[in-house]
């Protein structure tokens, strides 16, 4: 685990606080030969990642941007060599970045290393499904979609609220995904059991992207779920988690009458 840089004392200074953590980013460039030199262990390089991403300093600062450049390329370079772990963290961190979105070479290198990961959990591909969707060339990539799509069946049955919403957030912008019954059939049936015990964001962007699926539009005990949950937790809804009720309930005719419902959306 990339955690294990926790062993050097100077990291963990710069986990309080107390060091800036760029003092130790070492420069990568890469020779003709396509190798990376002075690249530092993998798991560190993932945690370098993960904390520049995380601070957003390369938004203001241009030397935190040549910074990230460095990370980012020594990234492309390793990562066919990366664990599970170690992908869906990068992909993690750099999901928070949006003009690296348009870097073929890093997403596509991403892309290739997640699809031939092993043993993933449902947070793990949860990270790739959240971040994998927000790269919109990607979206079109069937294979890498498929994948995705049978990792999470292979793990849904131990995913958290937070994850099952993640997926369904995700897969709902794949086009494609929006066709396979199976996938759908298992996330629809993961949500109706969750539904209750959701986070009032988690439960707006999982309506929003269920709305989607005109296969699970007419799943009464689906939305019946969905419909009561997003009733019990109104008051701790901000104005974006309305705008997303609102637009997925008013795509489903079923809850079209719930006065019940409506009434609490408008309050």
């Amino acid at each position: 685990s990339y955690f294990s840089v926790h062993s050097n004392p100077q990291w963990l200074r710069v986990c309080k606080g107390a060091l800036s953590p760029w003092s130790s980013v070492r420069k990568y460039s890469a020779t003709a030969g396509g190798k990376v030199q002075g690249t530092p262990e993998r798991s560190q390089l993932v945690w370098e990642l993960h904390l520049i991403c995380r601070s957003r300093d390369f938004e203001r600062s241009p030397q935190h941007r040549q910074q990230l450049a460095r990370l980012v390329e020594a990234v492309t370079n390793e990562a066919k060599n990366f664990t599970t772990s170690e992908i869906g963290s990068a992909v993690n961190a750099l999901s928070k970045v949006p003009h690296h979105f348009s870097n073929r070479k890093l997403w596509d290198a991403l892309a290739g290393s997640a699809c031939r990961s092993r043993g993933l959990t449902p947070r793990l591909v949860a990270m790739l499904v959240n971040g994998f969707s927000k790269v919109g060339y990607l979206l079109v990539d069937q294979g890498l979609w498929k994948t995705l799509g049978g990792f999470s069946l292979s793990c849904i049955d131990k995913a958290n609220p937070q994850d099952v919403a993640t997926f369904l957030n995700g897969f709902s912008k794949v086009v494609p995904l929006r066709e396979d019954p199976a996938l759908w059939q298992a996330l629809g049936s993961a949500a109706t059991q969750v539904a209750g015990t959701m986070k009032p964001q988690e439960l707006a962007i999982s309506v929003n992207g269920l709305s989607k699926i005109e296969s699970l539009r007419k799943n009464r005990y689906l939305w019946a779920e969905l419909a009561g949950a997003a009733v019990s937790q109104m008051k701790l809804m901000n104005n974006l988690d309305i705008a997303n009720l609102v637009n997925g309930f008013s795509k489903i005719i079923f809850v079209h009458r719930s006065q019940k419902l409506w009434n609490a959306l408008g309050s």
